[in-house]
C-alpha cells in the first residue's frame, strides 16, 4: 500500500511538473552543443537566463581605471574625454555607443583602486557629481567603501563589501546631497589611507575598494557628471574644494593591466566603464532529477561574457559597456558586484530511496568568490519576484579555489535531503565579490 501511494505520488508530481512552464526538460533539452568556436563555453549543460534591468539604479560604474595610481587626480569620469593621466592618452578617449549621452538617473559605482609603492603617498576616494541641468538636483547617497583589511587568501576587502552591499547595510555619512545648476558635490567619501597619521579617519592601506549606490530624489529629470577622483589627505570639510581642484588633472598610473592595447582572442581584462545597471535570473527554476545525479553531478557557467560565447548566444550573462575608455572590451566581463537570482529545482523520482544533494560553486586555476542568500522551498511554485523571499536571511560569504583550501564551497548550511516522491526548490542571490576571477561553476551534485 505504502509503496503504491508513493508512486502515485511520483505520478501527480510528474504530471503537474508537465502543466506548468518549468517542467523538467528533456535529456535533449539539457545539453546545448553548440558549433565549435574559439572562446566557445556553451557544451555541456546550459543555464538559460535573462538579463533585467536593476530597480536599485539605472547605471553602474566599474571604475577601477586604473588599477594603481601614483599622484592625485581623476581616475574615472562619464566625460567623453578624461583628463590625461601622464602621457597614455589613449586611456583617455572614451568611445560611447547605444545612443548613451550621460548619467540621467541613479547610479551605482564599484571602487577598486590601490596607492601604488610609494612610501610618500596618502590620498582618499570621493565620488563627485557635477549637475549639468538647469535646475538643482538632490541625491541620497548611501555607500560602503572599505580602506583597511586583507586582500590573498583571506579577502577580507572584497567579502565584506558584498556582503554589507547584499544586506542593505550601507553607511550614510552624506545622506542628503543637493547640487546647483552647474555646480558639483561630492557625494561619497572613504578614509584617508597610505602614508596618513593614524586615527578614525585613517589607515595605512594601500587598497581601497568600495561601493556606492545613488539616487534621484524625486521625479526631477536630471543630467549628471559623474568622477571618481583621488584627493589629497585632509579635513572632510575641504572635499569639495580638493575635487573641483582637480577636475582638470588625471592621476598617473601604473597599470598592473595594460589597457593601452586591444584586446587580442579570448584574453580578459578589466571591465571599465558604464553599463546600464542588471540582475541577472533564470525566472523558471531549472530541474534536475535527484537519480541521474552522480558524485560529479551537473555544472553550470556563470558570469560568461560575448567575448567567451560567441558559439552560443543564449550563454552570455553580460551587458555591453555603454561608455569605456578606448581599449577596454565593449562587454562586461567583469560582472563584478551584479546580482544573481538563480532557482534550482531537485526531485526524486525514486519510490523507495532518499536521497542527498548538495548546491556549489567552484573555481580552478584562479580564486572566487561570492557574497550570497538562500531559501530553499518545497514544491516548484516558487514567485519569480524576489522583494520579500530572502528578507531576514544572512548573508554568508565563502571563496573558493587554488589559493583557498578547496575549489568547491557548498552554498548551502545542510545537504538538501529528498525523501521519495519529493521536490525542493534552491532559490539563490549572490553577487560575486570584487577582484574575483570569472567566469565560474555552479553546480548541483549527489552526495
Amino acid at each position: 500500500m505504502k509503496s503504491a501511494w508513493l508512486m502515485g505520488n511520483v505520478l501527480v508530481l510528474m504530471s503537474l511538473a508537465a502543466s506548468f512552464t518549468w517542467a523538467a526538460p528533456q535529456p535533449s533539452e539539457l545539453v546545448t552543443l553548440a558549433p565549435k568556436v574559439a572562446c566557445d563555453r556553451c557544451e555541456g549543460t546550459l543555464l538559460k537566463g535573462r538579463t533585467t534591468q536593476n530597480p536599485a539604479a539605472r547605471w553602474a560604474m566599474i571604475s577601477d581605471l586604473p588599477e594603481s595610481f601614483t599622484s592625485h587626480g581623476v581616475l574615472y569620469s562619464t566625460r567623453t574625454m578624461l583628463p590625461d593621466n601622464g602621457g597614455a592618452e589613449e586611456l583617455r578617449n572614451q568611445r560611447s555607443a547605444h545612443g548613451f549621452t550621460g548619467i540621467d538617473g541613479g547610479f551605482d559605482v564599484f571602487l577598486f583602486h590601490l596607492i601604488s609603492k610609494n612610501p610618500q603617498l596618502a590620498a582618499r576616494m570621493v565620488v563627485y557629481v557635477t549637475n549639468l541641468g538647469d535646475k538643482p538636483v538632490t541625491l541620497l547617497p548611501r555607500q560602503v567603501i572599505k580602506s583597511e583589511g586583507l586582500i590573498g587568501k583571506v579577502h577580507e576587502f572584497e567579502s565584506t563589501l558584498a556582503r554589507r552591499v547584499l544586506a542593505e547595510e550601507w553607511d550614510r555619512p552624506l545622506p542628503r546631497v543637493e547640487i546647483p545648476a552647474g555646480e558639483g558635490r561630492v557625494v561619497a567619501y572613504g578614509r584617508q589611507f597610505g602614508n596618513v597619521t593614524n586615527g578614525p579617519d585613517a589607515s595605512h592601506n594601500v587598497n581601497c575598494f568600495g561601493y556606492v549606490r545613488a539616487t534621484v530624489d524625486g521625479d526631477a529629470p536630471a543630467s549628471l557628471q559623474v568622477d571618481v577622483i583621488a584627493v589629497p589627505p585632509g579635513p572632510k570639510t575641504d572635499l569639495n574644494a580638493q575635487a573641483a581642484a582637480l577636475m582638470l588633472t588625471g592621476a598617473p598610473t601604473s597599470d598592473e593591466v595594460s589597457m593601452n592595447e586591444e584586446p587580442q582572442g579570448c584574453a580578459l581584462g578589466r571591465a571599465v566603464g558604464v553599463y546600464p545597471n542588471f540582475i541577472w535570473k533564470n525566472d523558471t527554476p531549472f530541474v534536475l532529477d535527484a537519480v541521474a545525479l552522480d558524485t560529479g553531478g551537473t555544472s553550470f557557467s556563470m558570469a560568461l561574457p560575448e567575448v567567451q560565447t560567441r558559439g552560443c548566444s543564449d550563454a552570455r550573462q553580460t551587458t555591453d559597456l555603454v561608455l569605456r575608455p578606448g581599449y577596454t572590451r565593449t562587454d562586461t566581463v567583469g560582472n563584478y558586484m551584479i546580482p544573481y537570482d538563480v532557482r534550482l529545482t531537485v526531485m526524486n523520482s525514486s519510490t523507495t530511496e532518499t536521497l542527498r544533494s548538495d548546491v556549489v560553486f567552484g573555481k580552478t586555476g584562479a580564486d572566487i568568490g561570492l557574497a550570497w542568500q538562500v531559501v530553499v522551498a518545497d514544491g516548484m511554485s516558487v514567485k519569480s519576484e524576489t522583494a520579500a523571499l530572502y528578507d531576514g536571511k544572512p548573508v554568508q560569504t565563502k571563496w573558493a579555489g587554488p589559493k583557498q583550501a578547496t575549489t568547491e564551497a557548498s552554498l548551502l548550511s545542510s545537504p538538501l535531503e529528498l525523501k521519495p516522491g519529493e521536490v525542493k526548490t534552491v532559490c539563490l542571490r549572490f553577487l560575486i565579490c570584487g577582484n574575483s576571477s570569472l567566469p565560474f561553476d555552479l553546480g548541483v551534485k549527489k552526495l
